[in-house]
């Protein structure tokens, strides 16, 4: 008459009801086997009598138990030892960024409010004179292209601002004047800009003295010139 046992696994208990003591070949981890069933990590608390055992050339130990019938059910996976001392233990402090699921992309904040507007207006002593044109960057975006034939140019430039330090860039270009115009050296291109703003019911400007940056070419200067100003923005 047969025992039927169906087992599932445990960790490996050592079988003393044996007598047997393992010792596994070099580089090699014993197993067991039990009337021809491998039971490595499965069994514990269980007794077998009446059983002979025997190695092979390995090391491995096969039990021949009369009147036993073996099964082995697996719920999961066994991990082998090996396998967990290489899997490291999980940190104790937060997880780094390349351990976090990705979560949604995010939008970006939107720019604080100025508390102030910002416009940029041009003078020239005589108009044409100098021979420039001047492309003005903020903060490395194109923000006004300025004619050498413009008579005036008045632009509110507060969104191209944020608050603190702002870079600034003139660049000026000479070309020939399409006027027939008697300049003098003195003569001047201005650019300026500064906290204020322009009255929609008059078309006015209004400025705050002493809150911004100048800048300016004459007719004197022959070649093209690169100037770069910080503008601080409240």
């Amino acid at each position: 008459m047969f025992q039927t046992f169906t087992m599932k696994p445990f960790a490996l208990a050592a079988l003393a009801s044996l007598g047997l003591v393992l010792l596994p070949a070099p580089g090699h981890a014993a197993s067991i086997f039990i009337n021809g069933t491998k039971v490595d990590g499965v069994l514990a608390n269980y007794k077998l009598t009446k059983c002979s055992a025997s190695f092979d050339a390995r090391g491995d130990l096969f039990l021949d138990c009369p009147g036993y019938n073996l099964s082995v059910e697996m719920d999961d996976a066994p991990v082998s030892r090996a396998a967990q001392a290489a899997t490291p233990p999980p940190a104790s402090g937060p997880a780094s960024s390349a351990d976090r699921t990705p979560s949604a992309p995010q939008p970006m904040p939107l720019p604080a409010k100025l508390s102030a507007q910002y416009v940029l207006f041009t003078s020239q002593s005589q108009v044409g004179a100098t021979g420039f044109d001047v492309d003005v960057f903020i903060n490395g975006v194109l923000a006004v292209r300025l004619k050498n034939e413009d008579v005036q140019a008045v632009e509110d430039v507060t969104r191209y601002l944020r608050q603190g330090e702002n870079a600034v860039t003139f660049v000026a270009r000479k070309k020939p004047s399409v006027r027939q115009i008697k300049a003098l050296p003195n003569d001047f291109f201005e650019i300026q800009i500064t906290e204020g703003s322009i009255d929609p019911a008059t078309d006015s400007l209004i400025i705050k003295a002493g809150t911004g940056i100048k800048h300016r070419v004459t007719a004197s200067e022959a070649l093209d010139s690169t100037r770069e100003f910080q503008l601080n923005v409240r």
